[in-house]
């Protein structure tokens, strides 16, 4: 019994070879054939469908024509009023907002290029700003001018928000 089950799988193995190059020789001659190249030296273009896949049964149209829709009416030209209380809130808000992230900075350098300067002043000659006393001490003031102004910032962002009740 095993004898015969394994002629019926090589007969089924023969059968589907053969199938295959039946199914190899079919596609092949129905290939179709390259198109000849070129003789002005173009490269041969590849060929389109005539409608894009989904649109095989409408007609094609070179302009289609929208179809009516109502419009809303014209809206007023300045928009939503707004109070003008809240504006001046708004740009107070933003105002603090700048303030605040421009403290930071302000003190950063205020820190900085009086150290600097400091620096520059006690190396004399080993230092990288050369050899004259104008570059330190422009930079020592410069830092005490830009310090003071953070100072300044800062009191005024503590009255502001004092004032707004945060």
């Amino acid at each position: 019994m095993a004898g015969s089950s394994n002629e019926d799988f090589a007969k089924a193995l023969e059968a589907l070879s053969a199938g295959a190059e039946e199914t190899q020789e079919q596609s092949e001659a129905q290939a179709q054939p390259e198109p000849a190249p070129l003789e002005t030296g173009e490269k041969p273009r590849k060929a389109r469908p005539a409608a894009p896949a989904g649109f095989a049964g409408r007609p094609a149209s070179p302009i289609e024509e929208p179809e009516a829709v109502p419009s809303p009416a014209p809206a007023s030209s300045a928009g939503p009023r707004v109070p003008s209380a809240v504006l001046k809130l708004n740009e107070q808000a933003k105002q603090v907002e700048f303030k605040r992230t421009i403290i930071p900075l302000l003190l950063t350098m205020g820190v900085i290029l009086p150290l600097g300067g400091i620096a520059a002043i006690l190396l004399g000659e080993d230092s990288p700003f050369g050899e004259g006393i104008a570059l330190p001490i422009s930079m020592v003031v410069m830092g005490l001018l830009i310090l003071a102004a953070a100072i300044v910032t800062m009191m005024q962002v503590r009255a502001a928000l004092l004032q707004q009740g945060r």
